[in-house]
């Protein structure tokens, strides 16, 4: 599927690249605008009873198409076939949630036909099959780098195996090629004490907060097509038999949160519960006593039993927040203290996500389909330190 500028008809493989096209040329972002105003007015002044009205995107979301979602092209999730003494109750069909705006390519497929038109094998960069193997046999062993760059300078390895990277810079450089997810970036977190020290001035501490865009690491999970089979879309109210007596809950999609939350976002949106997980651990055995809490990140539209699986990659690591001691305070602050670090890191760490909670924004499904999406934070899983 192409994404075409409505201005200029320049086309684009993917729904970012239009994107970013409309935030860097004003014309084109100024015709786009316009294009999706009057299709707002058109609808209210010529309302189709058979359908519900497109959502209406902000101007830094792509559009699925040359032309907005429309009743035409935009498809309402599937209903199960009605089956007598049925004891689930589906959400109601004229909300149309998890409506589907228009299927493309995912980043995988698109990847893998760029491949084929500049003649590279889907095991690209390394040379062959057995290469990349090598190479994902060495990446998951987790051995010492040493170790790695002392393997691959044996005469055996250079003599008879014969990769193309013969140490452990070369290699690392060509994993560095491969696809991966969303960059990690770093923020400073001064925090000021109310102890001083001789000078009299105030102590203070800087700490590293590193994190990654959460609104990019939901799409990263989501697009994944291996989790297709494997998704839900809309909340359901499930029974342990058909008097409805015993509600019984499982998935995400079977809780009260996620059906009560649909009533408050779009009809034609999809709600995308957002799981963050988060466990204090020592970041290496050569930092002495330093901590850092890692911060997971899941959705709710992926269940459970592909979500715990590490493979499955419907997991990601979201960032770490920083710890620290707080010596800068008197010793009956750092406790409360430290939750104020806590929360504010959290804050700037999940900023991105507001927006999008609000008012949604178009994200791959993992069976292809484009879903005006609206990420909203659902749980959050945590584990007290050891004492």
């Amino acid at each position: 599927m192409s994404y075409i500028c409505l201005n200029c008809c320049h086309e684009f493989n993917t729904a970012f690249g239009l994107s970013s096209h409309y935030a860097q040329k004003v014309d084109c972002n100024s015709i786009a605008r316009a294009a999706r105003k009057a299709r707002a007015e058109e609808a209210l002044q010529h309302p189709n009873p058979q359908h519900h009205s497109p959502p209406s995107i902000s101007s830094d979301l792509p559009l699925p198409h040359s032309r907005s979602p429309s009743p035409s092209t935009s498809r309402p999730l599937k209903r199960p076939k009605t089956v007598p003494n049925d004891p689930t109750i589906y959400f109601p069909s004229e909300y149309s949630a998890g409506m589907a705006f228009g299927r493309r390519l995912s980043r995988f497929e698109h990847r893998r036909r760029m491949q084929e038109r500049a003649g590279k094998m889907p095991w690209g960069p390394f040379a062959d099959l057995d290469e990349a193997q090598l190479a994902c046999w060495a990446i998951r062993s987790e051995m010492a780098h040493s170790d790695l760059d002392a393997l691959l300078r044996l005469p055996i390895t250079q003599s008879r195996t014969r990769p193309s990277f013969r140490n452990k810079g070369q290699f690392f450089k060509l994993v560095d090629e491969l696809p991966h997810g969303p960059e990690f970036a770093r923020q400073t977190v001064t925090v000021v004490g109310d102890l001083q020290d001789s000078d009299g001035k105030f102590l203070e501490e800087e700490l590293e907060l590193w994190g990654r865009n959460p609104v990019d690491c939901i799409q990263e999970i989501l697009q994944n097509p291996s989790h297709k089979g494997h998704d839900r879309y809309a909340p359901r109210k499930v029974y342990t038999d058909s008097t409805q007596t015993v509600r019984e809950y499982g998935e995400m999609d079977t809780s009260g949160w996620w059906w009560e939350t649909q009533f408050k976002i779009p009809k034609e949106g999809t709600v995308v519960p957002v799981i963050l997980a988060s466990d204090e651990t020592k970041l290496t055995q050569f930092s002495g006593d330093k901590t850092a809490l890692p911060i997971y990140i899941t959705v709710g539209t992926i269940v459970k039993s592909v979500c715990r699986k590490p493979s499955s990659h419907a997991t990601m690591l979201l960032g770490y927040l920083p710890t620290s001691k707080l010596k800068m305070y008197l010793e009956s602050l750092r406790t409360s203290k430290g939750r104020d670090l806590f929360h504010f890191c959290m804050k700037r760490l999940l900023e991105l996500l507001v927006d999008a909670g609000k008012n949604g924004v178009m994200m791959q499904c993992p069976d292809g389909n484009d879903r005006w999406a609206f990420p909203i934070l659902a749980a959050y899983i945590a584990d007290h330190p050891e004492q």
